[in-house]
């Protein structure tokens, strides 16, 4: 990605909120809506045992109020980076939601960061 001369990304992240900042969280779900996946999710990781054995998840980065993931598409044409309302993709089951503290970018910032990502990242790029 062209991150246009940003060299650490946890530059971008500040655990003391500004006047301005933007919170940022990480939505974990489950990678299906099926029981069976969320039944092995809560075997090998269950969201308050300290000690997680793996699972299959999907997560989704909320900021300035949306929440981005990268997912799959069939068509070369249609970006893999999605939008949708925080913790309620409708392909996955919510989990849980990690805090990351707030961003030092600007909601315009983010807005042109997120369109280079939607360009950059389509669909039949993802792979398991």
């Amino acid at each position: 990605a062209d991150w246009q001369g940003i060299q650490d990304s946890s530059a971008l992240l500040s655990a003391a909120p500004e006047a301005s900042a933007l919170a940022v969280e990480v939505h974990i779900y489950d990678a299906s809506h099926q029981d069976g996946v969320r039944k092995l999710n809560n075997w090998l990781a269950h969201k308050r045992n300290p000690l997680k054995f793996g699972g299959v998840f999907h997560a989704g980065v909320e900021v300035n109020g949306l929440e981005w993931s990268f997912g799959m598409s069939l068509k070369d044409s249609v970006p893999g980076v999605s939008c949708a309302l925080p913790r309620t993709h409708p392909d996955h089951r919510f989990r849980q939601t990690v805090s990351m503290g707030t961003t030092k970018l600007t909601p315009e910032q983010v807005t042109h960061l997120l369109s280079q990502l939607v360009e950059e990242y389509l669909g039949d790029d993802y792979d398991l």
